[in-house]
């Protein structure tokens, strides 16, 4: 292509695109990096507000918004549809949105905080884990577990299995035992117990957390 990469900005009807040639528009949300279409695609199906009307918004809705400038603040950098996934658990009714009494803000920036600092948490471990244990998770765990969780296990482990089998709990439990295996004394486990702490309006039940997991010998 010559380092040509945008040749044009097209617009057909709701559809907007950058593509060399604009005659083949590719399916929607399909995109290539690199290539003969650098497409990004999207349906418009309402009209963009401003930031003061998504507040407006919200508030119609009956969310708590305490302090104006921080809620713009956080908006403007992460967006409204990225922090909806976090308000989500707060609504009353999924078809008018509308929120549950008390519900506040910043709880929802709590929320993704958490959130935030919970994958930093994880993706730190996992990259660990995939290192050392890309072959060997599978060959030791198929045969002994199968799809099960495991009620024995060599090391430290847990005994309450009374969570929810697809809940975040069961998986952290892996991760935690998996890296204490290859990184004795590591910080996995504290870390969870104080980011867990340092965010008392998030509860823990909600991944799936026993009421007596901080009593669990891999938690201690």
């Amino acid at each position: 292509m010559g380092g040509i990469f945008l040749k044009d900005f097209c617009e057909n009807e709701n559809y907007a695109y950058f593509c060399i040639d604009k005659s083949r528009p590719l399916p929607i949300r399909t995109a290539y990096p690199a290539g003969p279409f650098f497409y990004v695609g999207m349906i418009y199906t309402k009209q963009a507000i401003s930031i003061n009307e998504q507040i407006d918004v919200l508030r119609q809705r009956g969310l708590i918004i305490e302090d104006e400038t921080k809620a713009h603040d956080l908006l403007e950098r992460i967006s409204y549809f990225r922090l909806a996934d976090y308000w989500r658990m707060m609504e009353a009714d999924r078809g008018t949105h509308e929120f549950k009494p008390g519900s506040r803000f910043s709880t929802v920036a709590d929320y993704y905080a958490f959130d935030k600092q919970l994958k930093v948490l994880l993706f730190s471990a996992i990259q660990v884990i995939e290192i050392a244990m890309r072959s060997k998770v599978i060959k030791y765990f198929a045969p002994v577990a199968g799809p099960m969780m495991p009620e024995r296990q060599p090391g430290k482990w847990i005994t309450d299995f009374s969570f929810p089998k697809t809940s975040l709990y069961p998986q952290l439990c892996c991760i935690a035992y998996w890296i204490n295996s290859i990184q004795p004394g590591n910080s996995f486990a504290i870390d969870i117990k104080s980011l867990i702490c340092n965010h008392p309006e998030i509860n823990p039940a909600f991944m799936g957390f026993p009421a007596s997991w901080c009593n669990e010998p891999l938690w201690k």
